[in-house]
């Protein structure tokens, strides 16, 4: 997967640093992308590779609205979902996702 697409490796290793909204724009971009041709299988990889106790928030909260529409094809997304919304209580964050 991350051969066929060089900057998900990226966007994992450095998840941690996307924080501001010129950061995440390019990649919200590529996502949209993937899901407008239906590549579910590569955003299902990338939602699976997300380490929510890793990731910043801002972009915690960017790829779980990013997918949001289209959930019911990522078989991880409700726990990514879930996930998110423990860290971001854990990190005293004041927002709150909901379906």
């Amino acid at each position: 997967m991350e051969e066929k697409y060089p900057w998900i490796k990226d966007m994992i290793e450095n998840q941690e640093n996307l924080i501001e909204v010129k950061q995440i724009t390019p990649i919200y971009t590529k996502v949209n992308f993937l899901l407008l041709t239906k590549k579910y299988d590569v955003i299902n990889y990338i939602l699976n590779n997300i380490d929510t106790e890793k990731a910043h928030e801002a972009f915690l909260v960017s790829i779980v609205r990013m997918t949001y529409k289209q959930r019911k094809k990522f078989p991880i997304w409700k726990e990514l979902f879930d996930k998110t919304n423990e860290e971001l209580i854990k990190r005293n964050v004041k927002m709150k996702l909901e379906l």
